[in-house]
């Protein structure tokens, strides 16, 4: 979840925390939010949700501050054309991150999620350009920020060099999204714009989005499940790329991109995508998750 490459991943590791969250989710894992533990339905705190809280907002500000150069995909020339031939407005855009420690410890096979707002040119090839939705961000996207996420402090508008954070990237597009729809995720957008991050990654925190949790918002079309994990409910990226490629969400696998430092370019099938998938855990035999 981008955890923000940055925000929840490298920065955790720079805090006394990063050993007892390896651990934690290393055993645990994510669970379906019906197998949560009875005090987490019973509306209990848990102290490991209330460290992200505390601790979240200020490593993420700091991790906005690293370098991001840690991924493979960033080393191919050829990438960018690929993607941007392949990619179409309000795309869903799945990555792995390019750090060792978010692959080895968050419990789920790709780590960040974003939506490909599109080019000038291909927003004007489908005629949405001069959508008045689409006004506040005509600007940006004509400076060269097609991408919408929600990492470090906020919901912004990215460069197509943040995508050089990952070794992996899967596009995923809506069946019979129409007009109507993307009119309201260009409007929703505008509204959440600026919306802070919840490096905590909490679904049920209603002043705060994960990366996954805005995607469900401008997409509601996803209709992806909350999952239990390490104190919380949460939404699972995973659950989107076996969703759609399972036949049970109303979107298609269009491409999965991964390479090796420095290339080449590679690309997985459908069917090898879902063979690297997480998947939620059977219910503990005791209650210790």
């Amino acid at each position: 979840m981008r955890f923000s490459c940055r925000s929840l991943i490298a920065c955790l590791a720079l805090v006394a925390i990063s050993p007892l969250l390896a651990g934690c989710f290393a055993k645990a894992g994510y669970f379906r939010a019906e197998d949560a533990p009875q005090y987490i339905q019973a509306g209990l705190p848990d102290f490991r949700l209330a460290l992200t809280y505390s601790k979240g907002p200020p490593v993420a500000a700091f991790a906005e501050k690293l370098p991001h150069d840690n991924g493979s995909l960033g080393t191919v020339a050829s990438f960018e054309h690929e993607l941007v031939s392949s990619a179409r407005p309000l795309d869903v855009i799945l990555f792995r991150s390019g750090i060792s420690f978010a692959k080895n410890v968050f419990p789920t096979f790709f780590t960040h999620s974003a939506i490909w707002l599109g080019t000038e040119q291909q927003l004007r090839r489908e005629g949405l350009w001069s959508l008045p939705e689409l006004a506040p961000f005509r600007e940006r996207i004509q400076a060269g920020f097609p991408i919408a996420e929600a990492a470090y402090r906020d919901v912004h508008l990215s460069r197509f060099e943040m995508t050089a954070d990952y070794d992996r990237l899967m596009l995923l597009r809506g069946n019979n999204i129409g007009l109507a729809q993307k009119r309201a995720a260009f409007a929703k957008l505008a509204e959440l714009e600026g919306r802070p991050f919840d490096p905590s990654f909490d679904a049920r925190d209603p002043e705060r989005l994960s990366c996954i949790e805005l995607l469900s918002v401008l997409l509601p079309e996803l209709e992806l499940p909350e999952r239990y994990a390490q104190g919380r409910y949460t939404i699972i990226p995973d659950d989107a790329a076996r969703l759609s490629l399972e036949g049970k969400i109303p979107f298609r696998f269009v491409a999965h991109f991964h390479a090796e430092d420095g290339g080449p370019l590679q690309r997985a099938s459908a069917a090898e995508t879902l063979g690297l998938l997480t998947s939620p855990r059977e219910k503990p035999r005791y209650a210790v998750y």
